[in-house]
């Protein structure tokens, strides 16, 4: 196996996994994975705002990615959490392809109010085979959770 290949295969797909999320997280082929509710990122009525507001090299394979959700409804939400997945596969969400997965605990948020996070993404050698093995194709499965409803969205990138 060329390993400069996987490692190549690895930094594009973190920083293709970062790119996808630059002004909102919703591409065009995203659908409702959940039993919540789906809605477009640009819509007035979208309960909450999803940015990825920086990407930093933390190492080969390796991305600090900080992130920041704000309320956007007209009451406070709490018990809100962040569930982030990455397939190795197109428009798949197979466990057998899940390639990293983060989680972030997010509270309480008030109406308007916003909650900025860094957290690391680093994806093993394993994935990088998984990801070289699909063709290239990963699937990104954000799911935002809170008290009275659930929010996902899914979409699907070439990224060699």
């Amino acid at each position: 196996m060329n390993w400069r290949y996987v490692l190549a295969v690895v930094l594009v797909a973190v920083i293709v996994f970062g790119a996808t999320f630059n002004g909102g997280i919703r591409g065009d082929d995203s659908e409702d994975l959940s039993t919540g509710t789906e809605y477009d990122h640009a819509s007035e009525d979208a309960p909450y705002e999803f940015t990825i507001d920086r990407t930093e090299n933390c190492g080969a394979s390796c991305r600090e990615v900080t992130t920041t959700l704000t309320n956007n409804q007209d009451d406070a939400v709490s018990d809100v959490t962040i569930t982030t997945t990455l397939y190795a596969g197109e428009n798949t969400t197979e466990s057998d392809a899940l390639v990293w997965e983060g989680r972030e605990e997010v509270g309480t948020l008030d109406i308007g109010e916003s909650d900025t996070t860094t957290n690391r993404v680093d994806l093993s050698l394993n994935a990088a085979s998984q990801l070289s093995e699909s063709g290239g194709w990963v699937t990104i499965r954000t799911t935002v959770e809170s008290d009275d409803q659930t929010v996902t969205f899914r979409t699907s990138r070439e990224v060699s």
